[in-house]
């Protein structure tokens, strides 16, 4: 499934509500036409069930799925490659104003998923063009990044990871 040029990309909002008020939600944003949605939780519940049944939905709506959160775990990411997703991401791996309370991923865990994966690896969390190097060297593929670009000059600023990527 090719990720959309254009539309709304609609995020999750799951806290204290059951997985059949969750899917009925989210069906009915597919109804009135999402082009992607990301399950983004915070405080899973039981997060496995929840991400498969959203995987359902969409493929039945021909909408891509982005599976947000607990990434610094070989073997949920594991589970989503089986699942057909279509990239695994890991972070933090340094301090970050988006994810201030998120445990920090270890260097360790890109070295290991270059072994097993074959879909793209993604890093995220506090990259810098003084620190992505370092990511891209354990086995990163791409550098996600948010205040690296948009907290100052975003064209200057990404030509910053350009000698990088």
């Amino acid at each position: 499934m090719i990720f959309p040029q254009s539309g709304l990309y609609a995020i999750t909002k799951p806290e204290n509500k059951s997985i059949n008020a969750i899917t009925f939600e989210v069906e009915e944003a597919l109804k009135a036409g999402i082009c992607a949605l990301q399950y983004r939780d915070k405080q899973p519940i039981d997060a496995l069930a929840l991400a498969g049944a959203l995987k359902e939905l969409c493929h039945s709506y021909q909408v891509p799925l982005i599976i947000n959160d607990h990434y610094n775990d070989i073997n949920l990411a594991i589970l989503a490659e089986k699942n057909s997703a279509n990239y695994v991401a890991f972070g933090r791996f340094f301090p970050s104003s988006s994810k201030p309370l998120a445990a920090p991923a270890d260097l360790n865990t890109l070295i290991q998923a270059r072994k097993i994966f074959n879909i793209p690896i993604v890093a995220i969390g506090g990259i810098l063009p003084s620190n992505g190097a370092e990511l891209l060297e354990a086995g990163a593929d791409i550098l996600a990044v948010i205040g690296g670009v948009f907290t100052d000059t975003p064209y200057q600023s990404t030509l910053a990871y350009q000698d990088l990527c």
